[in-house]
């Protein structure tokens, strides 16, 4: 994926795969808006976050036994993940003012429910 100079972005289909990274089955994809980033998240306890040419920036144990799902808020700030436990988990996936990715950090959790969380989903505006 390449950004054009209006702006918008195209597709280059490449040959060759991404290297396989998980242990466990994959659950979800998610591709950032901003195109900086893609996530992927295993039925274990990893998210990965990918550079679009395939090479991994980060790793996030959710330490949640299990992941039953994850996604990337609209924005493409944001990564979270639920499970076996009775929150959902986000992370901010940090980049620098050039573009050049920094680090994913623990953002909050969202907290209440009294069992484990199968599903979530960001609002439009990513709140």
């Amino acid at each position: 994926m390449s950004k054009k100079d209006d702006g918008n972005f195209t597709f280059t289909a490449t040959s060759g795969d991404f290297p396989k990274k998980h242990k466990a089955p994959v659950i979800n994809i998610g591709i950032a808006e901003t195109g900086k980033f893609i996530m992927t998240a295993s039925s274990d306890t990893t998210i990965l976050i990918w550079s679009p040419k395939g090479e991994v920036l980060a790793s996030i144990n959710t330490n949640q036994v299990n992941n039953a799902h994850a996604a990337v808020s609209p924005c493409g700030r944001f990564v979270a993940s639920c499970g076996f436990t009775p929150d959902v988990k986000v992370w901010e996936v940090c980049f620098g003012k050039n573009g050049e990715f920094r680090e994913v950090a623990r953002a909050f959790e969202l907290k209440g429910h009294t069992a484990g969380i199968h599903c979530f989903s960001f609002s439009n505006d990513s709140r």
